[in-house]
């Protein structure tokens, strides 16, 4: 007979997890290690999961309104504080208590951003010219710099992220165009 397909444990909480991935066993007797198409890896797409990707983008988007640049934006430093089976009763979690009136219809994934150890602010490297001795046009020409810099900075993490995705998450592109969605 036909075997179901394998599905990761959904115990982890990092957002790299978050878009579950299945596989469909190799049922080839004669060689086990032969790949073959159907065998492959693929990420699931369901409301959850674009659900968690448009609050990714709109977490960055305030990050990067806040003057942050992360330095390391990838899906395993994003973490879900409320997993949707704590919700839903499946298990793989204990909960909290903080989650005990949420529903799975009503679940709005709270998500938290580690490992800054390569960030860097936008908002300390500003500083005021006003009282700098400086001519007007030199300060006009700094300006524009800096925020072409900024601009340039968030756009390396955003990229990073959407390498992150493709790469670790196959055929995730539907999670990354929603991820711009909620940047935007």
């Amino acid at each position: 007979g036909e075997q179901p397909a394998i599905k990761r444990p959904r115990c982890e909480t990092s957002a790299s997890t978050t878009s579950t991935t299945t596989a469909a066993p190799n049922t080839n007797t004669e060689s086990k290690d032969e790949f073959r198409p159907q065998d492959r890896v693929t990420t699931v797409i369901d409301s959850r999961t674009l659900l968690v990707a448009h609050t990714i983008g709109t977490l960055v988007a305030q990050m990067h309104n806040a003057g942050v640049i992360h330095g390391d934006l990838t899906t395993s430093n994003i973490m879900i504080r409320n997993p949707p089976w704590l919700c839903d009763g499946a298990g793989g979690g204990t909960d909290t208590g903080n989650n005990a009136t949420e529903t799975l219809s009503s679940w709005k994934p709270q998500l938290v951003l580690i490992d800054f150890g390569l960030a860097t602010s936008t908002a300390s490297s500003k500083t005021s010219n006003n009282n700098a001795s400086s001519s007007s046009s030199g300060n006009k020409k700094s300006k524009p710099h800096k925020q072409q810099h900024n601009a340039e900075e968030k756009a390396v993490d955003l990229y990073v992220l959407e390498r992150a995705f493709l790469s670790t998450h196959p055929e995730s592109e539907p999670l990354v165009e929603e991820v711009w969605k909620g940047y935007r």
